[in-house]
């Protein structure tokens, strides 16, 4: 069974071991993203136009990407992979339409 997640640190591995990104959170239905004030000092653009580098909280919008950043969104399996997870839940009880991308996220590579 899985564990709802309400908060995922987002991390970089440019070769020379994971670099600290930020972190995404979940409050209710939205999703919030904060950079890591060192990687702010890096200047590296991940996304420009959703997540300009600043310091602060970032409300993601719910639309095109279901609270999610297009940045995020693309770690997560396309349509064949979304099904056999979809699968899996519901081996174990879980409806699909209870599983936040936030959650999905998570389980990306378990």
């Amino acid at each position: 069974m899985i564990q709802s997640v309400s908060e995922i640190k987002v991390g970089l591995d440019f070769g020379h071991g994971i670099q600290p990104v930020g972190r995404l959170a979940r409050r209710n239905t939205i999703i919030y993203f904060e950079y890591d004030s060192g990687f702010i000092d890096k200047g590296i653009e991940i996304s420009p136009y959703r997540l300009p580098i600043q310091r602060g909280v970032i409300e993601l919008p719910q639309r095109p990407f279901e609270g999610l950043a297009g940045v995020f969104s693309d770690s997560l399996p396309d349509g064949w992979g979304r099904l056999l997870f979809d699968r899996m839940m519901r081996t174990q009880g879980i409806l699909p339409s209870d599983i936040s991308s936030l959650d999905r996220l998570a389980h990306v590579g378990l």
